[in-house]
């Protein structure tokens, strides 16, 4: 990516200075306080359809992690427009069905802005899990399976806040819904995997 983080931000909101931007997407409100802008992590491919950035800001006593992605197309002969639509899609379809999203701010040129979803899952200690990631996984496999979709390792990319798990990634990887005759069994799937962590199985 070529732009600074801050002058991302500044584009995709049409405003004239990173504080306007900010308060554009109701991260910041007005007047704003004094605040400090902090690059947490800069641009740096994290898929193979997205580039990612994430930004703290601190005011007070408080602070907030946001994270921006872009659309990367690594297929010829699609858009980034098409590409952006295509995730937004299943997105919002998966939202609907009562999966957990990170909430964003703020999306134009195929770029968006939206929470800070602090772990992966697959790297939380099966000590901390809580009984809502239980059920949220099991909830995640049963809508896949029930929409159709043909996933790649539908649940390496899932994240938590440490109560409940969200899906983040919305790329090739999770594929399109209805497009298997026969669904696969997802939750068999999640049900393995709690078994292989020591959580036993939840149907």
């Amino acid at each position: 990516m070529a732009e600074t983080l801050q002058e991302c931000l500044i584009a995709i909101t049409r405003a004239d200075s990173i504080t306007q931007a900010l308060q554009t997407l109701d991260l910041l409100g007005t007047p704003s306080p004094p605040y400090s802008f902090e690059v947490s992590q800069d641009w740096h491919r994290s898929g193979a359809e997205t580039f990612m950035a994430v930004f703290t800001l601190i005011w007070g006593g408080s602070e907030a992690k946001y994270v921006v992605k872009a659309c990367a197309p690594f297929t010829v002969g699609i858009s980034v427009d098409k590409l952006f639509r295509r995730w937004l899609r299943r997105r919002i379809l998966l939202r609907r069905s009562g999966i957990r999203v990170p909430r964003i701010y703020g999306a134009r040129d195929s770029v968006f802005v939206e929470d800070f979803i602090p772990s992966k899952l697959r790297s939380v200690d099966s000590a901390a899990w809580s009984h809502d990631m239980k059920s949220d996984l099991i909830h995640i496999a049963r809508t896949l399976s029930t929409l159709g979709f043909d996933a790649i390792c539908p649940f390496s990319d899932l994240m938590t806040d440490g109560r409940h798990i969200f899906m983040v990634d919305f790329g090739a990887d999770l594929g399109d819904p209805y497009s298997l005759v026969q669904p696969r069994n997802y939750v068999q799937l999640a049900n393995d995997w709690l078994m292989q962590t020591g959580l036993g199985p939840r149907s």
